[in-house]
């Protein structure tokens, strides 16, 4: 009896093992997989990472930088800059400057097509006819006598102001700065007139 008992008990025992057995390997199967899976999903989510990164920078090349620091000698950087500021705009252009002149006017003409263009300047004779014969032969160019000199110069681009640290015809003879500042363009101009 006790052999029949000892071997009842040994049998019942090999089979529970071969059983945990056979459910240990299986959770090691699952196991396997969950790792196969946890490394495909870290390798997706690095390819996720390694693009947004790529799409970030396509994003900030194309973003306007908020200020200019232009080195003596750029005049072509400036001029790029303010004519890359000028087209961005949507709805309006206002330049603040007191010394403007026929070649100002060239540079605002590169604004989109239905983008008003208003300039605060200075009366000159010269000026003035030079006004005159552009918006004969161009979209219109508003042109507003400042009752009083302005030092400094601004660029308002639809809802941005722009700081000039030089008059626009002049950037990039010395160094100067291009500022984007926070102000509202109706601080600026209520200021000025």
């Amino acid at each position: 009896r006790f052999r029949q008992w000892a071997n009842a008990v040994l049998k019942d025992y090999l089979l529970r093992g071969y059983a945990v057995h056979q459910q240990v390997m299986a959770l090691q199967q699952i196991n396997l997989r969950i790792d196969a899976q946890n490394d495909r999903l870290t390798r997706i989510e690095d390819t996720i990472e390694q693009q947004q990164q790529q799409l970030d920078f396509v994003v900030r090349a194309n973003e306007k930088p908020e200020e200019m620091l232009i080195p003596t000698g750029c005049v072509w950087d400036a001029y790029m800059f303010v004519c890359d500021l000028i087209r961005s705009a949507r709805k309006q252009l206002v330049l603040i400057d007191n010394f403007v002149d026929d070649r100002v006017l060239t540079m605002l003409d590169k604004r989109n097509t239905g983008v008003a263009a208003t300039v605060y300047t200075r009366y000159t004779k010269q000026i003035t006819l030079d006004f005159e014969k552009h918006n004969r032969q161009y979209a219109s160019i508003e042109y507003v006598q400042m009752p009083h000199a302005v030092h400094d110069r601004y660029l308002i681009v639809d809802y941005d102001v722009w700081l000039l640290g030089t008059s626009v015809k002049d950037m990039g003879r010395g160094l100067c700065t291009i500022i984007k500042v926070g102000f509202k363009p109706e601080e600026v101009l209520r200021r000025i007139v």
